[in-house]
């Protein structure tokens, strides 16, 4: 009778699992570290933490480097060819299940973000984009000109517990009664 001699992991010796397991074990700590903000929130959290207010003003033109004429704001549900057609060029970053902010000049992006909105997150109440515009969710777009893109700033909290910024005065009321006092 032959024996079936088990191969994988079970052939590895002590010191090689262990360094596997440690392996391991390292790259699921590194991966809960990463910070899924987008940059335009850290920037727009950073203006916030240096404010002795609740309630601020905020100029879209100085959180960019870049020069753009059009801020867009598409929600996880618009298709490649709304997005496209809207923005009056291709998109050549489209991802399923993102909440995307475009920034265009001329015809052209000069700067995206697309933030993964989380399954949690399909709930229109938290998950997803933390920066929330003033427009109808069941329009897909929020669009402004550059001219245009000064807010006023409050922040909340999703029922989530992550904290969200609401521009131009779009926050619900129960967000409002639980912005953060500095």
């Amino acid at each position: 009778m032959h024996k079936t001699k088990l191969i994988g992991l079970w052939d590895l010796k002590s010191k090689d699992m262990k360094i596997l397991v440690l392996n391991t074990v390292l790259i699921l700590l590194i991966g809960c570290q990463i910070d899924n903000k987008s940059k335009l929130y850290n920037k727009v959290d950073k203006i916030y933490a240096s404010k002795s207010t609740t309630n601020f003003k905020i100029d879209f033109n100085s959180l960019l480097e870049y020069s753009w004429d059009t801020l867009y704001v598409f929600d996880y549900t618009a298709t490649p060819e709304f997005i496209n057609y809207n923005i009056g060029c291709k998109y050549n970053y489209y991802s399923e299940f993102t909440d995307k902010i475009i920034f265009t000049k001329g015809n052209s992006v000069v700067y995206h973000e697309d933030i993964p909105v989380s399954f949690e997150g399909i709930d229109k109440k938290g998950g997803g984009l933390l920066l929330y515009f003033p427009f109808n969710p069941s329009e897909k777009i929020y669009k402004v000109s550059s001219k245009h893109a000064q807010f006023d700033v409050e922040q909340g909290e999703n029922n989530f517990g992550e904290i969200v910024y609401y521009f131009n005065g779009n926050a619900p009321k129960s967000a409002a009664s639980e912005s953060l006092q500095l």
